[in-house]
C-alpha cells in the first residue's frame, strides 16, 4: 500500500487540473502554509478497522477551498507527511512514510470542520 500511496503522490495539481488550473482555491493571505498545501497531492486514507477488500470512498481537504480558510498545526504536520512520503526514496522509506502519514492522519481528521461544525 505505501508504494501505492507513494506511485500517487507523485501527481501534481497540474497532472489533474492542467496547467489554468480554474478550480484552485483562492485565498486572503499569502502568508498563510494552506497556500502552498493546496498544491500538495493529499490522498483520502482508511483507519485501522478497515476490512482488506472492502471499498471506502474517503474525500480530503483540510485545506478548507473557503476565503479566510486557515491551516491548523495538524494540518501542517498531515502535509509535511505528503511531502515526506512523496519524497522517501526506497521501499524501507516509503513504508515508515506511510505509517507516519497514516498517524498524521488519525491526529488531524478530530480537528478539521464539517459543514461549520467541529
Amino acid at each position: 500500500m505505501a508504494s501505492l500511496w507513494h506511485a500517487g503522490a507523485q501527481l501534481t495539481r497540474a497532472d489533474i487540473f492542467g496547467r489554468a488550473d480554474p478550480l484552485r482555491p483562492g485565498y486572503d493571505t499569502l502568508s498563510n502554509s494552506i497556500v502552498e498545501q493546496v498544491s500538495v497531492p493529499a490522498m483520502g486514507m482508511v483507519g485501522a478497522a478497515y476490512l482488506p477488500s472492502s471499498l471506502s470512498f474517503v474525500s480530503v481537504n483540510p485545506a478548507g477551498g473557503k476565503r479566510g480558510a486557515k491551516s491548523s498545526p495538524a494540518d501542517d504536520e498531515l502535509y509535511r507527511m505528503v511531502e515526506q512520503l512523496r519524497d522517501a526514496k526506497d521501499e524501507s522509506s516509503q513504508v515508515n512514510s506511510f505509517e507516519d502519514l497514516a498517524s498524521s492522519f488519525t491526529a488531524s481528521m478530530p480537528t478539521w470542520t464539517n459543514g461549520g461544525s467541529t
